[in-house]
């Protein structure tokens, strides 16, 4: 999932906003690791959503027993709701 949303955004931004933006959706993914909760409840039963302010971007995700599933990353651009 991550690396389809990185090659997205590399392929309709320049390298130069590109390479910071894929970076910081990563290190902010890694977080979940650790803190699965830190997500407000999701519009869907059994998700969560992980607002990546200031990007314009939304983490959605669940968390299992021994892991947290990315479902998507949306665009806040996107009708996604």
């Amino acid at each position: 999932m991550i690396y389809r949303t990185s090659r997205t955004i590399c392929n309709r931004t320049t390298p130069h906003f590109a390479e910071p933006t894929v970076r910081t959706i990563y290190q902010r993914v890694r977080l979940l690791k650790t803190s699965p909760n830190r997500g407000r409840p999701g519009h869907r039963s059994g998700t969560k959503e992980l607002p990546l302010t200031p990007l314009p971007y939304v983490v959605v995700y669940s968390v299992k027993a021994e892991a947290v599933e990315i479902l998507h990353i949306y665009h806040g651009a996107q009708d996604w709701r």
